[in-house]
């Protein structure tokens, strides 16, 4: 074995170099040779940090607190790394008895804003998010961006993009050079359909931040929006992430440009698979161009349509009543017509009716699993190890409808029916699957699937699967369509 003199130098010069790994490896070795050597146990605890080694780093931090109890460092790192590890409730612990004595530090209170979130608590996570930007130095701009960041989703996330609108300009007076607001300005006024001033915070976040690629990608979005097909292309051509590849291939496509486009689909089936706009646009083309569907996502989504009801009537008139009270921003869908879409993510609301219901469908998601294990489908079998659950409700009148559409952020993708109208047939409302895409030019005679939705009744497909809303005609005054849909989103 090493000797410890020769482990103490080795680590120093490990560190200087941020060779993490090998740091845990001597650590894992000699760790008693370093029991009180706070120099050492520090370099071991952020090296640990470093690899996501939280519990082994926990146990480091911990016999620090015992040599020097008063380090407010530590104290820090403790709590951060019980939330890491999921004990939320002991590391809000922590951060609150080191904010009674540290009413200005911002590294508490973003940590607690971080732990708040974790625990749902979306108020106090806001509260302590401003906070944290009301002490922090306003010269250090990659701690200003990394907590905007964080505030603004969180605003965006609860459906209150006006709030979202009025932090920004109000932030952006005291961190004139945070890339983070004028980007996510510029979202805000491109999804309210002010353009000309979302392309002025666009071009201001690139002065700052020229060579970030998901704020080139957005912008690149925007450029397809407003009809600069060339310039998006442009833009997207040079980026090397999935879903700028997609939506690369796809304005070839629409561009009319086919040989590039053929050469890029056959490139994604091996360099980029399981993208559901890819999968989404192959499967259209192999109807539109009669060949062969290659791209591994799911070939035979039809097959993979999976409906049940839930039943809990009294559930769901909570949740229909909790989601009739909330005051929350649209969504600019076009796809939608007379009806409403709410904006954010509903599980990202403290509200306990719908947190109950999202652990239904978690488990109905689980089931759905199960059930097409042995589907030799690369989605089945790629199935993310991580992910999160995005939800929104959709409320549509007489004569509501929502054309063609995908999920393309989505892996699985699903409904839960609050509310149906009683209406004449079995089409009329009904959620229809098919191949065509309102973003295509329509082909007729693609085969369909139609499902009636009753109240309670909760359907999951994959995501690269169009799908749309047929209208209804209402039988009484007050007839609508109430549906909770939600994406399961690899993270």
């Amino acid at each position: 074995m090493i000797k410890p003199k020769k482990n103490y130098e080795r680590i120093l010069e490990l560190y200087k170099n941020a060779k993490y790994s090998e740091i845990n490896m001597i650590y894992d070795l000699s760790k008693n040779d370093f029991k009180s050597d706070l120099k050492i146990l520090n370099i071991l605890g952020i090296s640990l940090i470093h690899e996501k080694s939280y519990d082994k780093a926990i146990d480091v931090f911990e016999k620090i607190a015992a040599i020097k109890p008063k380090d407010n460092n530590v104290k820090i790192n403790l709590g951060n790394l019980y939330r890491l590890t999921g004990q939320f409730e002991l590391a809000l612990k922590f951060f609150d008895n080191y904010q009674k004595t540290n009413k200005k530090s911002y590294q508490v209170y973003y940590n607690l804003a971080l732990t708040h979130i974790e625990l749902g608590n979306n108020e106090l996570a806001k509260k302590n998010f401003s906070l944290s930007l009301d002490c922090a130095p306003s010269d250090d701009t990659n701690l200003i961006n990394q907590i905007c960041e964080y505030y603004i989703k969180t605003l965006i996330d609860s459906g209150q993009n006006d709030t979202a609108f009025e932090v920004c300009n109000h932030l952006i007076i005291k961190f004139p050079k945070s890339y983070i607001l004028y980007w996510r300005l510029a979202n805000l006024y491109t999804w309210s359909n002010k353009e000309e001033k979302a392309l002025n915070f666009y071009k201001k976040a690139m002065d700052i931040e020229p060579y970030n690629q998901a704020l080139k990608f957005d912008f690149a979005i925007w450029c397809k929006k407003n009809g600069k097909n060339n310039d998006s292309i442009e833009i997207l051509k040079g980026l090397d992430f999935s879903q700028a590849r997609a939506h690369y291939i796809l304005t070839l496509f629409q561009l009319g440009k086919n040989s590039e486009f053929q050469e890029q689909l056959t490139k994604a089936c091996f360099d980029y698979k399981g993208n559901r706009l890819i999968a989404n646009l192959s499967k259209y083309v192999s109807y539109l161009n009669n060949q062969v569907d290659q791209y591994p996502f799911c070939e035979d989504p039809f097959s993979f349509i999976y409906t049940n009801n839930i039943g809990n009537e009294e559930l769901l008139n909570n949740v229909l009543y909790k989601i009739d009270s909330l005051a929350l921003n649209s969504t600019n869908q076009k796809l939608l017509k007379n009806g409403f879409q709410s904006s954010g993510n509903l599980f990202q609301l403290e509200s306990s009716e719908i947190n109950q219901l999202k652990e239904i469908i978690l488990n109905e998601i689980g089931i759905y699993k199960s059930h097409f294990s042995q589907g030799n489908e690369y989605f089945i079998e790629n199935w993310p190890k991580n992910s999160t659950l995005k939800s929104w409700y959709i409320n549509l009148k007489e004569g509501g409808t929502l054309d063609y559409h995908i999920h393309p952020d989505g892996w699985v993708s699903g409904t839960v029916y609050l509310e149906v109208p009683k209406t004449e047939n079995d089409i009329e409302g009904s959620i229809q699957f098919g191949f065509n895409n309102a973003n295509y030019k329509f082909i007729e005679g693609l085969p369909t699937k139609t499902f009636k939705p009753k109240r309670s009744d909760i359907v999951i497909f994959p995501s690269s699967l169009s799908h749309r809303v047929n209208p209804f005609q209402d039988k009484k005054n007050d007839s609508r369509r109430v549906s909770l849909a939600f994406d399961l989103i690899p993270t």
